[in-house]
């Protein structure tokens, strides 16, 4: 035993002295390449933000006839989930987290499978961690059924955009004519090898620019960020109802096992390596949600060395929990 706990901490102070560990839940950039494989990602998002809100990260997918989609992705704060018994003393148990910390916040739910639910979160710009989590685990644990911690929360809604840059103008005569003025007038200004032409809907006026050649998706945005700082327009486009997308990781804290980062129900010298090759190259050996939440031994939130002695010490027998 104390030959593998020797090569095991060799090897940690080898990765640990090459890779500092970062414990930020902001996904990779590789999540984000796999998911918007097919999108050109936008750099310049200020001026969409004024229109849909802000993001942290904004993509754009081109469709036939210079149809564009726009994405906005947003991070959304963790939260916790459980499920409780009828009779249970809520305001009692709403009590002790408030207790643990005045920045949480308490929400009931409807009922789910037959019991009540209730959430734990907190305001958009703070933090629940994996060690809240736990933390409040141990608080209620005797009064629950379920405990699910939800965390690397993204949200993606989209605007589709019809023949960007395209503006509209209602059936007020005056504002149509306005409109096609500001758009002519921008034309002339700017040089731009483009064409402006109108279509009227069941009396609503559209207007389009149409380049002479061919443009990428992020020079159609350029052209249309131009025209809207200059002419105060507004692009034509729309944010469906019930569009968003959301991606999260969740754990199960009521059947989590402390030390067990591949999840195979045991404690083991492979758990400490996963953890160590994590921490090597964390793109080569992901870890679940699940593992990570396991291995996190130290108290302090993200995969550390002092995680992996925890394991070790697991392992082999000699493991305080105090």
């Amino acid at each position: 035993m104390k030959k593998k706990l020797s090569v095991l901490t060799a090897m940690l102070m080898t990765v640990s002295a090459a890779m500092p560990v970062c414990t930020s839940a902001v996904p990779s950039q590789a999540y984000f390449d796999g998911m918007f494989a097919d999108c050109t990602e936008i750099e310049d998002i200020e001026w969409l933000e004024n229109s849909f809100g802000s993001a942290e990260k904004v993509f754009a997918k081109e469709h036939e006839d210079s149809n564009v989609t726009v994405y906005f992705v947003r991070s959304m704060p963790e939260y916790i989930r459980f499920s409780a018994p009828d009779d249970t003393n809520i305001e009692e148990l709403a009590n002790r987290v408030k207790t643990y910390d005045e920045r949480l916040v308490f929400y009931s739910r409807p009922a789910l499978g037959g019991f009540p639910y209730y959430s734990i979160g907190v305001r958009s710009d703070d933090k629940l961690t994996a060690k809240d989590a736990k933390e409040l685990y141990r608080l209620l644990e005797d009064d629950v059924l379920s405990f699910e911690y939800h965390s690397s929360r993204q949200v993606f809604d989209y605007a589709s955009y019809w023949h960007l840059p395209a503006f509209v103008a209602d059936w007020n005569t005056a504002n149509a004519e306005e409109t096609e003025q500001k758009l002519s007038d921008w034309l002339e200004r700017s040089g731009t090898e483009a064409r402006l032409e109108t279509e009227s809907v069941e009396g609503v006026n559209y207007y389009q620019i149409i380049p002479d050649n061919k443009l990428t998706v992020t020079e159609r945005l350029d052209m249309a960020h131009d025209i809207v700082s200059s002419t105060g327009l507004m692009l034509y486009g729309v944010m469906p109802e019930d569009t968003s997308l959301s991606t999260e990781e969740i754990v199960d804290i009521m059947n989590a096992l402390d030390g067990d980062a591949n999840c195979d129900d045991k404690v083991t010298v492979a758990d400490a390596v996963a953890v160590l090759q994590y921490i090597a190259n964390r793109e080569k050996y992901p870890m679940t949600a699940q593992g990570r939440f396991n291995a996190d031994m130290d108290g302090n939130d993200g995969l550390t060395g002092d995680d992996v002695r925890a394991i070790q010490m697991i392992d082999a027998a000699i493991w305080d929990e105090t």
